[in-house]
Formats: C-alpha cells, sequence, structure tokens
C-alpha cells in the first residue's frame, strides 16, 4: 500500500510587519485573517483527504511583543477564541521566535542576532510564557530571520523542543531585504543541509550526527532549485545586468510564492526524497486585507487549488510535526522507504 505524504503547514503568527511601531500596539489583522482562511480550508482539505487535518500556528511570543504589547503572551490571550478553535481541531501550538531588540542609537529595532546571550533570553521568554499558558512544553519550535545557530538549537532542546523547523536548504543568501545596521550577524550557510529530518551534531547544525539516538529533530523545511525562464527582451537585459537571476535558486515552499517554482519545488522533492514530505510556510499578515503585496494572497490560493487538485492529494495527511515524523517512520525506529512501518 501507497504511504502517506506528511503535509506540515506552518503558520508563521507575527505582527503585520518587521521593525514594528512600538508606540502603536496594532491589532494583528493578518493573524485574524488567517484564522477565518484556514478555518474555511480546513473541511475543503479533509474532504480531499479524508482525514483530520491539523495546522502548525508559530507564535511569536518574544521582547518586541512584550514591548509593544504589554506582555509576551498577548497574541494568545488577546484572541482566546481563534486558540480555543485551533486546539479543539487538535491543531499545533508552537513557538517562532525573534531577537529583536530596541536599539536607541538609532531610535530601531535591531535583529540581535550577534548577541547569543540575548537570543537565549528571546528564545526562553517563549518557552517560559508558553509553560505557563498551556502548563505544557512547547514542542516544536521555528527561529525567525531565516537564521539559527548551533548554540540555539541545543539551548532550545534544553528548554524541552523536540522539533525544530527553521532550516531551509540551499539558501545562503547574499543580502538582508532591510538595512545592515539592523542586524547584527550575517545569515548561516544552508548550502549543505540534507533535505530531510536529522538529529544534529551539538557543534554544526547543518551535518547530521547518526549517533545520536535521542535528541531534537531537525525537521528541514521543504526547498528546492529552481531556473526560471524569461523572454527573449528580458532574458538578454538579466545576461547585461542581473545575469545571476538566469541561474538555478533556491526556492522555499511559501505559499505566497509564485506558482511556478511552487510547483516545481513541490514535483522534485516527491521525485527525490525517500519519504517525501512538505514542510510549507506562510507569514500570517499574508492573510491581511492590507497586506503590502496583493500579489501574496492570490499566489496562496492558486497555490494551495493546485495542492488540492493534484494526482497524488488523496495521500496527502495535514499534521504536526510529531504526527509527520511517525508518519514518515522515524519516531518508531523502523522506517521503511514510503515512511511504514
Amino acid at each position: 500500500m501507497e504511504g502517506k505524504i506528511p503535509i506540515m503547514m506552518c503558520i508563521d503568527v507575527e505582527p503585520d510587519g518587521f521593525f514594528i511601531d512600538r508606540t502603536k500596539p496594532l491589532p494583528w489583522k493578518g493573524y485574524e485573517g488567517a484564522y477565518h482562511y484556514f478555518s474555511e480550508l480546513r473541511p475543503r482539505l479533509e474532504a480531499l483527504t479524508d482525514s483530520p487535518v491539523h495546522f502548525n500556528w508559530f507564535y511569536r511570543l518574544d521582547p518586541q511583543v512584550a514591548e509593544t504589547y504589554g506582555s509576551p503572551e498577548w497574541p494568545i490571550t488577546n484572541y482566546p477564541k481563534l486558540v480555543e478553535d485551533f486546539l479543539k481541531a487538535g491543531d499545533e501550538i508552537s513557538l517562532h521566535s525573534h531577537a529583536y531588540r530596541w536599539e536607541k542609537k538609532i531610535n530601531n529595532w535591531i535583529e540581535d542576532l550577534g548577541n547569543q546571550k540575548w537570543v537565549n533570553y528571546c528564545v526562553e521568554m517563549g518557552f517560559e510564557t508558553y509553560k505557563r499558558l498551556f502548563n505544557r512544553i512547547c514542542e516544536s519550535f521555528r527561529f525567525g530571520a531565516y537564521w539559527i545557530s548551533a548554540e540555539t538549537i541545543n539551548f532550545a532542546e534544553g528548554l524541552g523542543a523536540k522539533f525544530d523547523l527553521t532550516v531551509e536548504p540551499g539558501f545562503r543568501m547574499s543580502k538582508r531585504f532591510f538595512p545592515g545596521e539592523l542586524y547584527s550577524a550575517p545569515l548561516p550557510n544552508y548550502d549543505h543541509v540534507p533535505q530531510e529530518p536529522y538529529r544534529p551534531s551539538r557543534t554544526d547544525f547543518s551535518r547530521p550526527d547518526p549517533s545520536r539516538k535521542e535528541g531534537i529533530w531537525i525537521i528541514p523545511m521543504s526547498t528546492g532549485s529552481v531556473v526560471y525562464k524569461f523572454g527573449n527582451l528580458e532574458t538578454l537585459y538579466k545576461k547585461l545586468f542581473a545575469p545571476k537571476e538566469l541561474g538555478s535558486r533556491p526556492v522555499t515552499l511559501n505559499l505566497a510564492r509564485g506558482i511556478n517554482g511552487f510547483r516545481s519545488v513541490m514535483e522534485n522533492l516527491l521525485a527525490s526524497l525517500n519519504r517525501p514530505y512538505f514542510a510549507m510556510v506562510v507569514r500570517s499578515d499574508v492573510c491581511g486585507e492590507f497586506n503590502s503585496d496583493p500579489t501574496d494572497q492570490e499566489n496562496m490560493r492558486k497555490n494551495v487549488e493546485y495542492i488540492m487538485s493534484h494526482p497524488l492529494g488523496k495521500r496527502f495527511i495535514f499534521s504536526t510535526p510529531r504526527e509527520a515524523m511517525s508518519i514518515m517512520g522515524y519516531l518508531n525506529g523502523k522506517q521503511t522507504e514510503n515512511g511504514n512501518s
């Protein structure tokens, strides 16, 4: 019998922006929109897969939230019905930490990734807040800003994390979306990170440690290399002024991504992975009424329709990290090619 193909749908629950105005604690309209969108999507996916659908909500419970909204608990306590509905549906409530610190010298936030003590403080605030709210330890974790370090993974593991869904194989971003002074550390190199789950070396998170029989799992986000095709004039222009854009580039299965890259990565992973799975992501603000890029929502709609119309759709199962790892056989030690025991 052909095995199930887990899909971990990760929604990063965040403010509607990055370097937000700390004097204006605005409601998270994107999060509100994400609640409605995925609540309406759930029964459609359940009908497609003939299985319960579990989403994964990765919450920001860190110092930027605490300073702007008065408490790191705000995204949970300000939206109690949303969280209650997610828990009733069997969704995973998880953590998505950033290292924003207010810097008076520039009158702005800085993503203080080069300050491991501060990073640890941000991560610990999230885990402690989570435990206080839910009376249990958070199992799944994603750091923000495309960044992670061995120290941070080890620290999160010490706080109880079982699954990290941060790394994006193939990425080595040469520049940030924001000025350099707003970040205190470069991006890590994900060039050689495996594309399937592994237990990491304690000194180099990008390298599996086969000797480890317990501890945290890294579940890489679903990525692939894509070569985009352009018209003759645009190709000529890029040859002259942007030659790098003509080569292959890494693409993550982000629901806001254009359909061609999204589709290409899905099909490549289905063909190449020993135990196929998908770890997809979208920021909550994509679902907001006033999202800055109107194409994001259209891309999300098209990508979801592509998933639902896929020939293998009946084999898809929308799951939490623990459920996905069990389906693939990683948690029972009896792995087969299709992840069944």
